[in-house]
């Protein structure tokens, strides 16, 4: 179908006509008139030209531009953005692929950009004002340096734990170190409470004996909201979700430190806070992430997976759409915090250190960002969990067996069962909880002891 530039603008015009059809309206066009409007045979100027004709007859709320990282004239309902280069590009290549210098406020292509705490930079200001510190692995500024000399400073000598200032070191296990694409890796803040009659000492010499045989994998930190006298912070190095998953916690969950030296589920404010790595992902899905965690609809699965709400240092903040930043949020007790330059953190988990309850949290952090990353570049409004949930039957994964014996158990998908369209889907889901079940039946009679 021949689309003239007068039906064309017709159609920009319609109210009855929705974005994303007057979109492809506009491709229609485009591959219609390919030849004429190339940049190959006009200049980039002469199709600026044509937009802005087309923009100046257009009356409503709609922006019509030539979009030159992607070669095209381009539709939106948001103004455009400027590239590192000064030309016109969409709001979302925007925030996919550039970012804002904290010191000049020029452009910057993401590769580019240096993360200093809560700021970004672009290289050469990043040169003029900041350097990498290798101590302590991350980026600090000329006018107020870091103190690694003190990191490792005790808060208290007489329970052996760090200043909670203190940084785990990264090991990166798991990690393909031949693979040319950026690997996820996490890592986790488990804060915990010695039981009466252990004191805080010697269980931090126990669980040093266990981690740090060789490298530093773990520390043991202070931690201001816990109780003084017998709470602290477990906080590991980073790792994949499948060395974590296999190897990292195994022979701390074979002592009887978590059974019978800890309290955790049942100690005072104590959580668990998962950390994964931030440029494994792209902006378009961190925006995805951070609307995901907030939706009103998600609260309520999300409050009843984690076990616990807490407004004071986790709070849900139902305002927050796929439109709010994600790189100077300033917000660290959220859901889910933006405000770290290498990470991002998941805050919502009530403490746990029962094996099948502690890796749940993992699996739900992990399958939450493989799902995000499947969502469409053109998406922007904000996902329910029923489509988290879709993926999980549609991607059946025995590496999420705790999970889905935990949403088998709190009757989630029970009604897929007498649903003809869910059958063989329900039935794969119900085959793994099955099978972890036969095989795992110490650890789930271990859920139901009280610590």
């Amino acid at each position: 179908m021949n689309i003239s530039i007068r039906h064309l603008i017709n159609i920009l015009n319609h109210e009855g006509i929705s974005l994303r059809e007057k979109q492809e309206y506009l491709k229609k066009y485009q591959v219609n008139n390919n030849r004429r409007l190339s940049i190959h045979h006009r200049s980039a100027v002469l199709v600026e030209k044509l937009a802005e004709m087309i923009q100046k007859r257009l009356t409503n709320d709609l922006y019509i531009f030539y979009e030159h990282d992607e070669d095209r004239l381009y539709l939106d309902d948001q103004e455009p953005c400027e590239n590192d280069r000064g030309e016109t590009i969409s709001y979302y290549n925007y925030c996919d692929n550039y970012n804002s210098c904290s010191s000049c406020c020029e452009t910057v292509y993401y590769e580019d950009v240096e993360y200093v705490h809560d700021d970004s930079f672009c290289p050469s200001c990043y040169r003029r004002q900041c350097y990498y510190c290798d101590d302590c692995d991350s980026n600090q500024f000329y006018d107020d340096p870091c103190s690694c000399e003190d990191d490792r400073d005790y808060a208290d000598e007489n329970t052996g734990l760090l200043s909670d200032s203190t940084k785990v070191e990264l090991q990166y296990y798991g990690v393909d170190t031949t693979s040319t694409v950026v690997e996820e890796t996490m890592g986790t803040e488990i804060e915990v409470e010695a039981r009466t009659d252990y004191a805080v000492y010697d269980l931090v010499q126990e669980i040093n004996d266990i981690f740090n045989k060789e490298k530093e994998n773990l520390i043991c930190v202070r931690d201001g909201s816990l109780d003084q006298e017998i709470g602290f912070e477990m906080v590991s190095t980073n790792a994949t979700f499948d060395y974590h998953k296999n190897h990292f916690w195994n022979e701390f969950f074979k002592s009887d430190i978590p059974t019978k030296k800890l309290r955790a589920f049942k100690g005072s404010r104590t959580a668990i806070h998962i950390h994964f790595s931030r440029n494994a992902f792209t902006t378009h899905q961190l925006k995805h992430l951070n609307a995901f965690y907030h939706k009103a609809e998600n609260k309520s699965f999300l409050v009843d997976v984690a076990q616990r709400e807490c407004s004071q240092y986790a709070s849900y903040v139902p305002s927050i759409t796929y439109f709010d930043d994600v790189e100077h949020t300033g917000q660290k007790y959220r859901a889910i915090n933006f405000s770290n330059s290498k990470t991002v953190e998941v805050r919502i988990f009530k403490s746990n250190v029962k094996p099948i309850s502690f890796f749940r949290c993992l699996e739900l952090v992990h399958s939450i960002n493989q799902f995000i990353k499947t969502v469409e570049e053109h998406r922007t409004d904000s996902i329910s969990y029923t489509e988290y949930f879709d993926y999980l039957l549609n991607n059946p994964d025995k590496r999420y067996a705790n999970l889905l014996l935990w949403l088998d158990q709190n009757e989630y998908f029970e009604h897929l069962q007498y649903i003809e369209d869910f059958k063989i889907r329900y039935a794969n889901f119900k085959s793994i909880v099955e099978d972890f079940k036969e095989n795992n039946q110490e650890l789930i009679a271990l859920e139901s002891e009280d610590n």
